[in-house]
């Protein structure tokens, strides 16, 4: 039966082949747009869930309550508050630490390169996530000093397909190269948060030191473990290791005796410590939706995957968008088949006559349905494989529809794949059935094939339906265009136009010599170079983000800073300006000493009245304020202002300093880059020269936005091209209904513009309805979306104006077409038959 079911939608299919063009075209755009986006949320939402074990494994975080300021963060744990846990809570089976390392250049004999995803962690990295070998053992891979484990990509890349283990490859450094004995290869099973190419073993030294806040955390619970309950224990635990980490930093991470409960309470009220509390995350929420933001940078304890902000917010937006995207092509469906219904009343009326029950045209029909719909997958997969490449690439990521290494994840996709076939079948087939099912033989062999038949109130619901969604999606795709916009083209607060940054790989440069000496002998250098404007030396530029906040004491009170080590030539050289005070003055001998300029958000965080000639007192040394600098959103408009410090200390190769900043004139900037290039060679030959644009960099921090806007653009433009054909579609049913009435019209002298009228009044009605239910939701949708920014546009009644104006537009052209087609009909044709 259910084969002669699929012969018949077969037929009807190749007989109807203008209909099911439509149909099917319809179908296979929205289930393409569905299934890229498909792979894009399973890609998201899987992140480290690729074995079992790691549904028990967790990141150890802290939240903090001091002078008021609440501070949330992933990573920083001391090495020896993981070993205390371990020892005292039986709920955990093993512990591991990991901390990341700066781009390295890595490579065997001469065969180089720069490599970024390095990570170091204690032998136990591998018991915790359970990667799979292709070489080596993970039970030994991290066992001795100087061993290395690869991923089969650098493996590759490194000794081809060769077995690498036993094999030696080397760490470059200023003078030197380090060996390390590969010890393993492993292979990837999915993606992870901890994204990572090299692990470097890790020995500690100093395992009791309290001081050294570098380790990122993770605990594996034993099977009937209750993770609530080791939270508990491990949070009472949590204020003396608060106390032995803030005393040991003080002491410059020599041993603190442990204080009694009475002093350590004592001590929490004199630091105006109000909480301070362990929380524990499951690793395979922290790409979705991480409790706490981890900080990023060199020296940032877990290397990251872009997960900083968390990425519950972009699915969440390409879920919802896939799923309208599917009722859209369903609702066309259907209004297309209703189109066709007064075709499709004698062949239901004849089947009826013949001995056809209502169950068997409604199978027959959802068999239609079915079949169109598996068509139009498979259409729909072709075409996805081709948007893929652009999805990729715009969003740097392998998404892939059939992964051969991955046999769960291709059944997983085959299963959602059924599982769209079935739902659109039922969602695009169950109400023209049941329509079509219900006519009266007597009434489709006279002719009457649509009277008597309600399905109006539907059809309408089903129009307001579509242009909902449809105007839905261009509100947001004019809020994310605007917001993009503000990015692009408001004033951040400085200018890195033609501004280079110099990687510095040998910390001899600026620290060997006499104080200075070397540098300013690389300063002169390059300011000699043609088209070399100016030279500033920095451990930051804006567009690199960095997290190196210090504690800073001022008036007898306490509070984070960022602390940012630059020289004279850095404000000049990004025109950022000072609000109070003056800028550094090189012919002050105290100015390179003592001074230091605060920007308005750490005035702000200190409360600080009067501020400049006030002293603040970081990194062991008093620096009197000499000038309060301007905000600038050097990290970006999603995040808010650091409070930052700046003082002059770059040319000692204080913090790790590895900048040098170059502006350069425009129109010779190829050739300046080529002269600095042929200098750095005398400069540091074992480095070749990295460097980068400045403003680039800035550019990055809005790069996704820019993506999601043009994604949205795509989305819109989909929901737009299929409500387009819905409506297309019902204007046809309609001047169908309605023929004999425009007839009789014409007959009594109806203009063409009449009729365009005629028909086109309700159906700018519905647009209108659809408008007052579309502009809330998107208002909603969208605010939601701008919350992830710190410095964010106002959304205004504008923006919803245009999108339903766009929207009316659109309709009265859809109409307008098929109106001027029924009214140019002439009337005896449409009553020929009265």
């Amino acid at each position: 039966m259910i084969r002669t079911y699929l012969v018949l939608a077969w037929r009807n299919l190749v007989r109807n082949k203008g209909y099911a063009f439509i149909n099917i075209s319809g179908l296979a755009v929205g289930l393409m747009a569905l299934v890229v986006i498909l792979l894009y949320v399973n890609h998201e939402t899987g992140y480290d869930q690729w074995d079992a074990q790691l549904d028990r494994v967790y990141r150890m975080g802290a939240e903090e309550v001091r002078n008021g300021e609440r501070e949330k963060f992933g990573g920083w744990s001391p090495y020896p508050l993981g070993t205390q846990l371990a020892a005292t809570c039986p709920e955990v089976a093993r512990v591991t630490r990991i901390t990341t390392m700066p781009e390295q250049i890595i490579g065997v004999k001469s065969n180089r390169f720069y490599e970024k995803k390095i990570i170091s962690a204690d032998s136990t990295f591998f018991d915790v996530f359970p990667y799979s070998f292709v070489y080596g053992s993970a039970a030994t891979a991290l066992k001795q000093p100087r061993s290395i484990v690869l991923s089969t990509e650098a493996s590759r890349k490194l000794f081809g397909d060769s077995d690498p283990v036993g094999k030696t490859l080397d760490f470059v450094y200023a003078d030197t190269a380090l060996a390390y004995t590969v010890s393993g290869v492993f292979e990837r099973k999915g993606p992870s948060h901890i994204d990572f190419d090299f692990c470097v073993s890790y020995f500690n030294k100093d395992p009791g030191n309290w001081a050294r806040t570098i380790f990122t955390t993770y605990f594996l619970l034993n099977e009937h473990a209750s993770p609530a309950q080791f939270s508990q224990k491990a949070d009472r635990q949590y204020a003396l290791a608060y106390y032995l980490r803030w005393e040991s930093m003080s002491a410059g991470g020599k041993p603190v005796a442990i204080p009694s409960a009475k002093e350590l309470a004592r001590w929490m009220k004199e630091e105006k410590v109000s909480s301070a509390h362990l929380f524990f995350e499951p690793v395979s929420q922290i790409h979705i939706k991480p409790q706490a933001v981890n900080w990023r940078g060199a020296f940032s304890p877990t290397p990251v995957n872009d997960y900083a902000m968390g990425n519950h917010l972009p699915v969440m937006i390409f879920s919802v968008a896939g799923i309208l995207i599917l009722i859209l092509a369903c609702i066309n469906y259907t209004n297309l088949a209703i189109a066709q219904a007064g075709k499709r009343g004698k062949e239901t009326g004849v089947r009826k006559v013949l001995g056809s029950g209502r169950f068997h045209l409604v199978w027959q029909f959802l068999a239609e349905a079915f079949m169109q719909c598996l068509v139009a997958l498979v259409i729909a997969v072709f075409f996805a494989r081709i948007a893929l490449v652009f999805f990729n690439r715009s969003f740097n990521l392998h998404l892939v529809i059939w992964n051969p290494v991955n046999a769960a994840q291709n059944w997983m996709m085959v299963a959602q794949l059924a599982a769209i076939i079935v739902i659109t079948t039922l969602l695009s087939g169950t109400y023209p059935a049941l329509f079509l099912s219900r006519y009266r033989p007597v009434t489709v062999l006279r002719g009457d094939t649509l009277k008597g038949v309600k399905g109006r109130p539907l059809r309408n619901g089903l129009i307001v339906a579509q242009f909902v969604i449809s105007i839905a999606f261009i509100s947001g795709m004019i809020i994310i265009y605007r917001q993009v916009s503000y990015m692009k083209n408001s004033d951040p607060g400085f200018d890195a136009a033609q501004v280079v940054s110099l990687k510095v790989r040998n910390s001899n440069l600026v620290t060997s010599g006499r104080p200075g000496e070397r540098i300013q002998y690389l300063k002169t250098s390059l300011l000699n170079i043609p088209g070399v404007q100016q030279v500033a030396i920095a451990d930051v530029y804006p567009g690199e983000e960095t997290f190196n906040f210090q504690e800073a004491g001022f008036e007898g009170d306490t509070t984070h800073l960022s602390f940012n080590a630059i020289d004279f030539n850095y404000f000049k050289m990004f025109n950022m300006k000072l609000v109070e005070g003056r800028d550094f003055n090189p012919q002050l001998a105290s100015d390179s000493i003592n001074a230091a300029v605060l920007n308005e958000s750490a005035v702000s965080k200190m409360k600080l009245r009067h501020p400049v000639g006030k002293v603040v007192r970081i990194l062991a040394r008093d620096y009197r304020i000499i000038g309060i600098l301007k905000d600038n959103l050097n990290d970006g408009y999603q995040v808010k202002i650091k409070p930052n410090i700046y003082a002059i200390g770059a040319e000692k190769g204080m913090l790790g300093y590895d900048r040098i900043l170059v502006k350069v004139n425009g129109r010779k900037a190829a050739a300046s880059i080529g002269a600095i290039t042929r200098f750095w060679q005398t400069v540091e030959p074992a480095f070749p020269l990295r460097y980068d644009w400045v403003d680039e960099s800035f550019r990055k921090l809005m790069q996704k936005h820019e993506k999601l806007g043009k994604l949205s653009m795509a989305f819109t433009m989909v929901s737009l091209l299929i409500a387009m054909m819905g409506i297309f579609a019902l204007t046809a049913f309609t001047a169908e209904q309605r023929k004999k009435e425009i007839g009789i019209r014409k007959v009594f002298g109806a203009s063409v513009s009449a009729i365009v009228a005629l028909l086109s009044r309700d159906f700018l009605k519905l647009v209108i309805i659809a408008m007052f239910i579309a502009f809330p939701v998107a208002w909603w949708i969208m605010d939601a979306w701008l919350q992830d920014f710190a410095y964010r546009i106002a959304v205004s009644w504008w923006m919803f104006g245009l999108a339903g104006s766009v929207s009316l537009v659109i309709a009265f052209g859809t109409v307008s077409f098929q109106a001027l087609k029924a009214g140019m009909v002439k009337p005896v044709e449409s009553l020929r038959n009265e």
